[in-house]
């Protein structure tokens, strides 16, 4: 049996733009993207070992992170609580999956489909969204993949070598950093 349409393979460079920026910025998110989990295991060292403790909950009689912001003091003591770290960290990656979106959707506009020229223009304009936004997404995951990366290194030269390197070390510093939260972890426990 054969099938009825032709596959044809995915060239990796389509998902990057002509030039150096935009393959140096798939490699910084990409750094930036494998963040995430050395600081989120570095902040859930920080806050099993901080034994540091604001204000004490009357109410339920239990020891809690109580933070008031009325003053200068207040919000930067809230900065320096030990959660500040593991917020950190899902603030960044949600800030690389905006900036990653935002760099894709270029690559959705370079080719507007003659299909939506046809019926009525608002289920045309509505369709045409729909779709630019699945493919900003298809895109911005497709820039992710090794084969990507693999381009933006080459384009880059020396610069890409050097950025690739984050992905090794970042792996690395995960594991070491996960193994320490378990030790300390086991560490502070109170038998």
């Amino acid at each position: 049996m054969t099938t009825p349409h032709t596959v044809e393979e995915l060239d990796p460079a389509v998902a990057l733009r002509p030039g150096k920026f935009d393959p140096a910025a798939v490699l910084v998110l990409w750094c930036l993207r494998k963040a995430f989990y050395p600081l989120l295991w570095l902040g859930l060292i920080f806050a099993t070992t901080s034994g540091r403790i604001d204000e004490v909950n009357e109410a339920g009689g239990a020891a809690a992170y109580v933070t008031s912001f009325d003053s200068v003091g207040g919000f930067i003591a809230a900065l320096l609580s030990p959660l500040a770290i593991i917020i950190l960290a899902f603030g960044l990656r949600l800030a690389v999956a905006g900036i990653a979106f935002a760099l894709a959707y270029p690559l959705t506009t370079w080719n507007e489909p003659a299909d939506y020229a046809h019926g009525r223009k608002r289920q045309s304009r509505i369709r045409l969204w729909s779709d630019r936004w699945y493919l900003t997404r298809a895109y911005r995951a497709l820039r992710w993949t090794w084969a990507v990366r693999h381009v933006a290194v080459s384009r880059l030269d020396r610069l890409g070598r050097r950025l690739e390197t984050c992905g090794p070390i970042m792996r690395w510093a995960s594991v070491v950093l996960a193994i320490a939260y378990i030790v300390t972890t086991f560490l502070t426990v109170e038998v």
